[in-house]
């Protein structure tokens, strides 16, 4: 699983990027046929492509973002995603998919709406949405403002700070006007954050590799009122919980057979093989090995 944006930012020969207060701006292309991962947005993250397709899911949404679209991503979004790389006119060789991503922290659009509205809607002005996905049609100003951003890559104005800030206010300003609701949306989850029902989202995410920061984010609360929450329902401590709710899955996992102990220590959550070893020995008395092995024996047997 990719953390966004931070673990694109630790390889800056892959991903070039741009830095400000609030923003962060990161050139992606693939140049392989397809890729497909997992990844988890700390920020509200646009993304344009300008060659290839991307599809992005989660439980209850799916959209295919096509060249020259727009997607919005809202902040703290746990989501699968392939991108392709498109074909060229003779099927045979592959171009490389491109994208640049917009990654819009909490007070950089509280900033945009103190500046720029004398007041603010409330929920009730916003229209119902089932998708969790914004997808913004192609426009000829949105991609005009996106390519604009690529000559800043790796040049002297790289660190122009207060001249990204005019050019992303002023994309911004345009999505007000071009794409109304979907601004509203980007704008109005900046100012509100409601709380998730803690139970069903801890049984959703529990065996995702998320820090205790990222579940208290995803859960709509700072970390101090998640870990009060969370020992309130359910009178442990939530890193105590999310270990003995994984050994648990880890076990189911390993009893049905199908799969080996290092595969079933990353999809149980764990990030360390001897670490998820030495849990479940000292939970269920016994390695985890130990007990694939007499599993897929009794099913020899039977």
């Amino acid at each position: 699983m990719i953390t966004l944006p931070k673990e694109l930012l630790n390889y800056p020969d892959k991903h070039r990027s741009l830095h400000l207060k609030g923003l962060t701006v990161i050139e992606s292309c693939l140049y392989e046929p397809q890729m497909t991962d997992n990844a988890y947005t700390n920020e509200h993250e646009i993304i344009h492509v300008f060659q290839g397709n991307l599809m992005i899911r989660t439980k209850t949404s799916v959209v295919n973002v096509h060249a020259g679209e727009t997607v919005y991503i809202p902040k703290a979004t746990y989501f699968e995603f392939v991108k392709t790389s498109p074909q060229s006119p003779e099927n045979t060789l592959h171009q490389s998919y491109q994208s640049i991503l917009l990654f819009l922290r909490d007070d950089f659009l509280r900033e945009f709406v103190r500046n720029h509205f004398t007041s603010f809607p409330t929920h009730q002005d916003f229209p119902s949405h089932r998708s969790c996905f914004s997808v913004i049609p192609q426009n000829k100003l949105i991609t005009g403002f996106m390519k604009s951003l690529l000559p800043y890559f790796g040049s002297d104005l790289e660190g122009n700070t207060d001249l990204l800030h005019l050019k992303t206010t002023e994309f911004l300003l345009n999505l007000t006007t071009l794409q109304p609701h979907t601004a509203s949306r980007i704008l109005f989850a900046a100012h509100q954050t409601p709380k998730q029902d803690l139970p069903r989202l801890m049984e959703s995410h529990f065996w995702k590799n998320l820090s205790l920061h990222e579940f208290a984010t995803l859960s709509g609360r700072s970390l101090s009122t998640f870990k009060r929450d969370f020992a309130e329902i359910f009178h442990v401590p939530p890193a105590k919980w999310l270990k003995q709710r994984r050994l648990e899955f880890a076990y189911h996992l390993l009893i049905q057979g199908n799969k080996d102990v290092s595969e079933v220590c990353y999809e149980a959550g764990f990030e360390n093989l001897s670490h998820f070893s030495s849990a479940f020995k000292k939970q269920f008395g016994c390695a985890p090995g130990s007990l694939k092995h007499l599993t897929t024996n009794r099913a020899t047997i039977e």
